[in-house]
């Protein structure tokens, strides 16, 4: 694939780099044809992150998990939907920092379950808001037993960024 996108890169006179490419294909997950859609994105605007949530926004999230505030959640969901990013990688991101914190099994395994019922209803017509929100409350149960590791995470993070 990554070959195939250099390809098409070259070919419509796109300005690349390796590590944009490997970005792109980290993000459409192994969808040609959405990694050749965000080739196309990061061209127009000349940014490779284009299905990219921040991790500012990530953390945030972790952050009011821990917290357990239904109305902060509204709030910074609403905000990551306005800015135009997909739920599809807040899902696929909150998977990998899930990992990333070590979850429990079981957890993860809720939280996995939880996503394909939310992407199922989201199929199905419902509200992107709604199931963002089901999902992250979700997590709002593991909170006495993760907090730690929760917060270590948080901490890691938080550190690189600045």
């Amino acid at each position: 694939m990554e070959t195939q996108l250099q390809l098409i890169a070259n070919s419509e006179s796109c300005e690349t780099t390796s590590e944009s490419i490997k970005k792109i294909l980290h993000f459409s997950n192994g969808d040609l044809r959405k990694a050749i859609n965000c080739l196309e994105m990061s061209s127009y605007f000349r940014d490779s992150s284009c299905y990219q949530i921040p991790v500012k926004a990530i953390i945030k999230i972790w952050k009011i998990i821990l917290s357990g505030s239904f109305i902060k959640l509204s709030t910074s969901i609403n905000e990551i939907l306005l800015e135009g990013y997909d739920y599809r990688y807040l899902f696929k991101d909150l998977v990998d920092t899930a990992i990333e914190i070590e979850l429990s099994d079981n957890y993860l395994s809720v939280l996995i379950i939880a996503i394909a019922k939310a992407e199922n209803a989201l199929i199905r017509g419902s509200n992107e808001m709604i199931e963002l929100t089901k999902v992250i409350m979700l997590l709002f149960n593991m909170i006495p037993r993760e907090k730690k590791k929760i917060t270590q995470f948080i901490d890691k993070k938080s550190k690189k960024i600045t």
